[in-house]
């Protein structure tokens, strides 16, 4: 339940207990599976910055930081975060991405995260 609980908050999601009661055993699964999920399954560092590979050097730089949890339990990637575009609707994007836009850009744990980014 604890999962459950955070990662709705996470993702910046109202609690419903009976959403968990019907589903207790997919969120305990999930639970299970985000634990494994860790630094080990990170990509590799992006190489060294050229200008005229800019589009496929910024690419890279977002899967690896993707590929990364932050301090806060969100993908590394939510400290240089594009806006989203104004029609986006929050209920149709996946849970990565609710993460990435619902986590703070200010604060003790940002301060870490950002300084891990640089």
């Amino acid at each position: 339940m604890s999962w459950y609980l955070t990662d709705r908050r996470r993702r910046g999601l109202s609690f419903h207990l009976d959403l968990y009661r019907q589903e207790a055993n997919s969120y305990i699964t999930y639970a299970e599976i985000d634990a494994e999920i860790g630094d080990n399954d990170a990509a590799d560092k992006p190489g060294k910055f050229k200008y005229a590979s800019w589009n496929k050097w910024e690419e890279s730089v977002y899967i690896y930081l993707d590929s990364i949890i932050s301090k806060n339990g969100v993908p590394l990637s939510y400290v240089i975060r594009k806006d989203l575009g104004q029609d986006t609707k929050w209920d149709e994007l996946d849970r990565k991405t609710q993460q990435i836009y619902n986590a703070p850009l200010q604060g003790f744990t940002y301060n870490l995260d950002s300084t891990k980014v640089l």
